[in-house]
């Protein structure tokens, strides 16, 4: 029997696609980014085998809540990025993100190579210190806390570009992924930005079965941000597709 596929469907089902194609467009966005570093010889457990350990181990705990999103409604998520090297230029590769939507876990798997995982989220506010929380199965494992002190500059806020996913389409029949793709990921357009403000800030993490984002342990903390903004996700690149054989 022969089976008609919409060419236009980009996604599954194809008679009603579960997600449309990107870019998507979010408005009314709040983002908590604390940079910090850990030793060196933390990161190599985070990263797929075509990238190495940026020597001077910086990371971020990133926190977003976005309030309306037109393709994937309004969540939160948290990441952590870890400092990469690739081809020898800096950027950071995205090791753990957690989000609290059914709706942003697919899409973000499948097109972007975002390590997604279903967590509670909460935000919690008290004078002008914030705090993001993570909670999957009943324990707090991820921990955001911030003071807002200051107006940032935007020459003051750190970019987290290029940043780098690992896009893996798993094996059918057991064994080794069919597909590991990496995928470098672009920097916002149309960025509309409000307030943003930075100040001290610290995270948490609790060790938990969840990811190996708590045994980056923190040595320092370089500063965090607190933004506003409007903006369309970036698009992403393949920059290499590969077999994990050919690293061997």
């Amino acid at each position: 029997m022969l089976v008609h596929l919409d060419a236009e469907a980009g996604a599954t089902p194809i008679d009603s696609p579960a997600y449309p194609p990107p870019p998507s467009h979010y408005d009314d966005v709040t983002m908590q980014m604390v940079h910090f570093t850990t030793a060196p010889e933390n990161i190599p457990r985070m990263l797929p085998g075509p990238l190495t350990p940026d020597p001077s181990g910086r990371c971020c705990a990133f926190a977003i809540e976005a309030k309306f999103c037109a393709q994937l409604g309004a969540f939160r998520e948290v990441g952590v990025a870890v400092g990469c090297v690739y081809d020898q230029r800096p950027g950071y590769f995205l090791s753990s993100h957690f989000v609290n939507t059914a709706e942003t876990i697919a899409p973000g798997r499948e097109l972007y190579g975002s390590p997604k995982k279903y967590a509670e989220i909460t935000v919690d506010q008290q004078g002008g210190e914030w705090t993001t929380t993570v909670v999957r199965t009943g324990i707090p494992i991820i921990q955001i806390n911030m003071r807002l002190l200051e107006p940032a500059q935007p020459n003051q806020i750190p970019s987290l570009f290029p940043l780098y996913k690992l896009r893996m389409i798993p094996s059918a029949t057991g064994g080794r992924p069919d597909v590991n793709q990496l995928l470098c990921g672009g920097a916002p357009s149309n960025m509309k930005s409000g307030r943003q403000f930075q100040g001290p800030g610290v995270v948490n993490f609790t060790p938990s079965v969840a990811g190996a984002y708590w045994k980056l342990r923190p040595l320092s903390y370089e500063t965090a941000i607190y933004q506003r903004c409007s903006y369309e996700q970036g698009l992403s690149e393949v920059v290499l597709e590969y077999s994990p054989e050919s690293l061997d």
